[in-house]
C-alpha cells in the first residue's frame, strides 16, 4: 500500500510461486529494499527474502517448522526469526546465522540502537514458563528474562521501558535493569537456606541433612565449608559472628573475610533436652513416637540474632513433637551470643509450628512472632519473656509479612495485595481500623515471603510466591508511593530464602540472591 494515497502501488504483486505458501510474517528491511516473509509452510517455503517489489528470491531458510516472527535491526544489516522452538539471528546479506538462542519466539524487537534485541516467547513448549528475553547483538549474551503472561509487547520510550500485557494487568517495566545468574564455586549442590551479612561481604549457603554450610565472599568465591546437619543461619549485626542451626543444636562460629580465620566455632548450645526422643524416617521427615529410641526430636528451623542493651542475643525456633498436646510445635528460647550461649530466660515462647515464625521490629529488642492467627510481640523483664501488643487481620488470611528496616512500617500480603502499614511496637494495631499507606496488586495469589532493601533513594522489595515467581516492588522513601517494576521467573519453584546485597555506592544497582532446590541464582535489580 502507498500510504500516503492509501491506495495500492502498482507492480507490487508478488511474481515469484510460493507453492500456496501461509504466511505468518512479514518485516520490511529499513531503507524499503528487501522484504521479509515467514510462513506456515515451514519445509516446503520456510523464510524467504525478497526484494523489495517481490520479483527476486534473495535467500530462502528452510527451518522445517512455522516461522511465527520475523524482524529486521535498524541498519538492515541482519534478521531475526522465531519458531517454536529457537530464535536466529542472521546476516541478511549472506543468511550467515550469527545467533541461535534455544527458545521460540512469536514477538521479536530490536532496539532502536540495534544494539538489543527482545524476544517474547508465549507458546513454550514441555510446560516453560512464558517469558521475554533481551540480548545483547554484538556478543550474544542474554541480559535478562522476565515472566510474561501475554502474546505481545512493545518498546516505549526510547527503549528504554517495555509495555507487557497479562491476563488483567498490564505493566509498564524497565528494560534498561538486568537479571543475571550466576554460579557459586562448587555451588552444584542443594540450597536449602542463604542468610548474608549486613554489608553483603559474606554470605552463608545451608545445604540441609549431612551437606553442612559454605561460606562465600561477593565474589561466589567458597572461604569456608562448615561440616554438619544444618538446616538454618543467621549472621551478627556486626558480621563477625554466624550462628548455625541444626539437630539439637546452635552453633557460633566467629567469621572474618580471611579464608585462613573464618568458620571457627566459637560454642555451642544443646537443645536436646527440650524434646523427646523419636525415630527418623529416610526422607527427612519425622516420625513422632515418644520413648522409641533414635536421635533427639529438635530441629533448630531458624535462628536470629538481636541486641538487647549492647550485647548480642540469640533466638533459636526449636521444631519438637509435644506428645501431650499430639501435635508439632515451636519452642522459642534465647540465649547469651557472646558468653558460651547462657540461657537468659528461665521461660521460653512456645506457638504452632509455622515457616519462620520469628522476626525482630528493627531498632528495639522486642520479638515479633506468629502463632498462626495473629503477631504478639514479646519483650524481656524479670528474667522471663512477657506478651505485649499483638496484631491481626480480622479474618483476613496473611500469607506473608516483614518490618520496614527502621521498623516503622510493616509490610503484608493479603490474597494477592501487598499492604504497608505504619507499625509502633509498643502501642500495636488492629489492621481492620488501621490506616493503609499503600496498597499494590501482586502477580499471584500464593505469596511465602517478602525481602526488603533501601537504595539509591527507594525501598526495594521482593516478594516471593510458591510458585518459583518473584515480584519486584519499587517503593519511593516515604512508601506512599510504589509500582510492581517486574516479575521474576526463577529457574526453580517456591524460592526457600532470598536475600538483598548492595553493589557499591556508584552503582546504581543492587543484587538479590534467591536460593530454591538445588539452585542459587543472583539477579542484578
Amino acid at each position: 500500500f502507498d500510504l500516503e494515497k492509501a491506495s495500492l502501488k502498482e507492480d507490487t504483486k508478488i511474481s515469484i510461486d510460493l507453492k500456496q505458501a501461509k504466511c505468518r510474517s512479514l518485516s520490511f528491511c529499513p531503507g524499503d529494499d528487501k522484504l521479509l516473509v515467514g510462513t506456515k509452510n515451514g519445509t516446503e517455503n520456510g523464510c524467504l527474502l525478497f526484494d523489495s517489489k517481490g520479483l527476486k528470491v534473495l535467500n530462502r531458510l528452510d527451518k522445517g517448522t512455522w516461522i511465527y516472527a520475523t524482524a529486521f535491526s535498524p541498519d538492515g544489516m541482519m534478521y531475526a526469526i522465531g519458531t517454536r522452538d529457537s530464535t536466529d539471528l542472521r546476516g541478511t546479506s549472506t543468511g550467515q546465522l550469527i545467533h541461535s538462542f534455544n527458545h521460540g519466539s512469536d514477538s521479536i524487537k530490536f532496539s532502536k540502537d540495534g544494539t538489543m534485541v527482545y524476544c517474547n516467547d508465549s507458546d513454550p513448549l514441555f510446560g516453560r514458563t512464558k517469558k521475554i528475553y533481551g540480548y545483547d547483538v554484538i556478543n550474544g549474551e542474554k541480559l535478562f528474562e522476565r515472566s510474561n503472561s501475554s502474546s505481545s509487547f512493545a518498546l516505549i520510550g526510547g527503549d528504554s521501558q517495555m509495555v507487557i500485557g497479562g491476563e488483567k494487568v498490564v505493566r509498564i517495566v524497565e528494560t534498561a535493569v538486568t537479571l543475571k545468574v550466576e554460579a557459586l564455586e562448587n555451588g552444584d549442590r542443594r540450597c536449602e537456606h542463604a542468610s548474608m551479612s549486613k554489608d553483603g561481604d559474606i554470605m552463608a549457603i545451608c545445604h540441609g541433612k549431612n551437606e553442612g554450610v559454605s561460606i562465600y565472599n561477593s565474589f561466589g568465591k567458597q572461604i569456608q565449608k562448615l561440616e554438619g546437619d544444618f538446616f538454618s543461619t543467621a549472621f551478627s549485626a556486626k558480621g563477625d559472628k554466624l550462628a548455625v542451626g541444626g539437630y539439637g543444636k546452635t552453633s557460633i562460629y566467629s567469621l572474618t573475610k580471611d579464608t585462613d580465620e573464618a568458620g571457627v566455632k566459637l560454642f555451642e548450645i544443646d537443645h536436646t533436652s527440650e524434646g523427646e526422643k523419636g525415630e527418623e524416617l529416610e526422607d527427612n521427615f519425622l516420625l513422632y513416637e515418644p520413648g522409641t529410641e533414635g536421635p533427639p526430636q529438635v530441629h533448630i528451623d531458624q535462628v536470629v540474632f538481636f541486641t538487647k542493651n549492647g550485647k548480642n542475643r540469640i533466638a533459636s525456633v526449636l521444631r519438637y513433637y509435644n506428645s501431650v498436646q499430639n501435635q508439632t510445635e515451636h519452642k522459642i528460647v534465647v540465649h547469651n551470643a557472646d558468653k558460651v550461649g547462657i540461657r537468659l530466660y528461665a521461660n521460653c515462647i512456645t506457638v504452632p509450628q509455622s515457616s519462620k515464625p520469628v522476626e525482630v521490629v528493627p531498632g528495639t529488642s522486642f520479638l515479633n512472632v506468629w502463632n498462626g492467627n495473629q503477631h504478639i510481640v514479646y519483650d524481656s523483664t524479670d528474667g522471663n519473656v512477657h506478651a505485649g501488643s499483638n496484631f491481626n487481620f480480622q479474618g483476613e488470611i496473611k500469607k506473608a509479612s516483614r518490618f520496614s528496616p527502621d521498623g516503622s512500617k510493616v509490610l503484608v500480603v493479603i490474597g494477592t495485595q501487598l499492604r504497608v502499614y505504619d507499625f509502633s511496637a509498643e502501642k500495636g494495631f488492629n489492621a481492620s481500623n488501621a490506616e493503609i499507606i499503600k496498597t499494590v496488586e501482586l502477580s499471584h495469589d500464593d505469596a511465602h515471603s517478602i525481602e526488603m532493601t533501601s537504595h539509591d533513594g527507594k525501598n526495594v522489595v521482593a516478594v516471593a510466591f510458591k510458585g518459583g515467581a518473584i515480584d519486584v516492588i519499587a517503593f519511593e522513601s516515604d512508601w506512599k508511593e510504589g509500582k510492581a517494576l517486574y516479575t521474576i521467573a526463577t529457574n526453580s519453584g517456591g524460592p526457600s530464602s532470598m536475600v538483598f546485597r548492595p553493589n557499591s555506592n556508584s552503582d546504581s544497582t543492587c543484587r538479590l540472591i534467591v536460593t530454591g532446590g538445588y539452585t542459587y541464582q543472583s539477579y542484578e535489580i
